[in-house]
């Protein structure tokens, strides 16, 4: 299998492979394509348009390797957002147990992955501006997950919490990037955009 050439075609297949990984009939297929990108991502530098990075996501004595494709437009794993995750990895894990959780700016989907991972969170879903996010979370997800740890996670284009639907979630959670203005950024964005305004909206 070979790397996309440019953001917009890595994109289109990550899109691709996210509705086909959602089919029963066409997963198996697309879930050992997905495993071959990853492994041509492997190594790419940073701005390339597709590659994989690794996080190592630690809990006690458990660790979690976490493989993740990221495209131009989306956040990769950074130490202020391992320092999130560590705080909400602090909260005693049963107050999780059986409970929903929605982060907003969930850009890779890499801590809701990772939430699923330790916790017994019922329900976790990722909301991210970027229109680009889900189709990447999605196949993260099923990267670094099994059909039961992907049935637990759901992830959608939101800006904040304004298009969620109900059901209401019981905790609320975000890491979101800081900016000290916002002039010249578009008010909406759409997949189309190239990759630098995505991630200058981000």
């Amino acid at each position: 299998m070979s790397l996309p050439t440019s953001p917009r075609e890595a994109h289109q297949r990550l899109e691709t492979l996210s509705r086909r990984l959602a089919d029963p009939a066409t997963r198996e297929d697309a879930r050992l394509e997905l495993r071959a990108l990853a492994d041509e991502a492997r190594g790419q530098p940073e701005g390339a348009p597709l590659r994989l990075v690794t996080v190592q996501v630690s809990l006690g004595t458990a660790q979690e390797k976490l493989e993740l494709l990221i495209l131009p437009s989306i956040f990769s794993p950074e130490a202020w957002a391992q320092t999130f995750l560590e705080g909400l990895l602090k909260v005693p894990l049963e107050e999780y147990d059986g409970r929903t959780l929605v982060e907003v700016g969930a850009g890779s989907g890499w801590i809701c992955i990772a939430l699923a991972r330790f916790t017994k969170l019922a329900r976790i879903h990722g909301a991210d501006l970027n229109p680009q996010a889900p189709a990447v979370s999605w196949c993260n997800a099923w990267l670094n997950g099994d059909e039961a740890l992907v049935s637990r996670l759901s992830f959608s284009v939101s800006d904040l919490l304004r298009d969620l639907k109900p059901p209401q979630f019981d905790f609320v959670v975000g890491c979101i990037p800081q900016v000290l203005r916002a002039e010249g950024l578009p008010e909406l964005v759409t997949e189309d955009d190239d990759a630098q305004a995505l991630h200058d909206l981000s």
